[in-house]
C-alpha cells in the first residue's frame, strides 16, 4: 500500500488491532482498496440474510475440522472461529458487553477448541464452537430471529428457513472470461476474488473492508483473552 498497491489480506488481518488501524489509515491515506479474506460472508449475501434476519436474538455457530498441520502458530479462534466472528458482526452491529469461553489444546500449544457465548448490546447473544481436532468436518449456523430460525448448512450450501422454506443463493454474475462473457461463480473463493477485482476496477468498498477485519480481530483478541481452559477436548465439542 505504501507503493499505491490495493490489497486483499488473509484473516486475521494483522496480529493487533493497531497493526489493523495503521493499514486502514494507509489505505484511506492512499485511496486504496483494503480487502480481508472472510469468504462466508459471500454466501451470506447470496442468501440475503443481511436484510432477512436483521435483528437477531441469537446466533449459534459450528465450525468442525481434523487438524491439518497448518496454522500451528494462532489458536482455533484466530485460525477458524473468526470467520464466525466476522459473520454474526455482519448481523449484529452492536458493541460486545460479556463473553464466556472454554477452550484446551490438544494438537499444537495453542487450544485447538473452544466454546464462546458473546453477548452484545442489543441483547443478542452468540454462540461460537470451533475445533481443529475433530473427526469429521461440521460448518452450521442457526440464526433465530423475529420471523423464524434460519439454518444454513456451509459445506451443503444449503439454506432452510422456519417460516419461508428453503432459501436459494443467488448465483453472482460477473463480466469476465473469454470474449468478455458473463460468467457465474459458484465458490466463495471465486467470489472473494472477483468482487475485490471489481472494487480496484469499478472503484467502491469491498463486501469485507479492513474495519470488518478489524472488528472481528478485536473480538476473536478479546475471546482468547477470556478463554478459560478445560480438562479434556470433550468438554469443548
Amino acid at each position: 500500500m505504501e507503493r499505491g498497491i490495493h490489497v486483499l489480506v488473509e484473516k486475521p488481518m494483522t496480529s493487533t488491532v493497531e497493526q489493523a488501524d495503521d493499514l486502514i489509515e494507509l489505505a484511506a491515506r492512499n485511496g486504496l482498496v483494503l480487502q480481508v479474506g472472510h469468504q462466508e460472508r459471500f454466501f451470506v449475501a447470496q442468501l440475503g440474510l443481511e436484510h432477512l434476519a436483521k435483528t437477531p436474538s441469537e446466533i449459534y455457530c459450528q465450525r468442525l475440522g481434523p487438524f491439518t498441520g497448518r496454522s500451528v502458530d494462532c489458536s482455533v479462534v484466530t485460525d477458524l472461529m473468526i470467520h464466525d466472528i466476522d459473520l454474526a458482526q455482519s448481523l449484529v452491529r452492536g458493541p460486545v458487553t460479556g463473553v464466556i469461553g472454554l477452550g484446551t489444546p490438544s494438537v499444537t500449544n495453542h487450544p485447538d477448541e473452544a466454546d464462546v457465548t458473546l453477548y452484545y448490546a442489543n441483547g443478542c447473544n452468540v454462540r461460537l464452537v470451533a475445533s481443529r481436532a475433530s473427526e469429521g468436518r461440521r460448518r452450521t449456523a442457526r440464526i433465530v430471529h423475529a420471523e423464524g430460525e434460519i439454518e444454513i448448512d456451509f459445506l451443503a450450501r444449503t439454506c432452510t428457513h422456519s417460516s419461508l422454506g428453503t432459501i436459494e443463493p443467488r448465483m453472482p454474475e460477473r463480466k469476465g472470461g473469454l470474449n468478455g462473457r458473463h460468467v457465474l461463480i459458484n465458490d466463495n473463493l471465486g467470489q472473494e476474488l472477483a468482487a475485490f477485482l471489481d472494487s480496484v476496477i469499478e472503484g467502491g468498498s469491498p463486501m469485507v473492508t479492513g474495519e470488518d477485519g478489524r472488528r472481528a480481530l478485536e473480538t476473536a483478541l478479546l475471546i482468547e483473552a477470556n478463554l478459560n481452559p478445560v480438562l479434556d477436548a470433550a468438554s469443548a465439542r
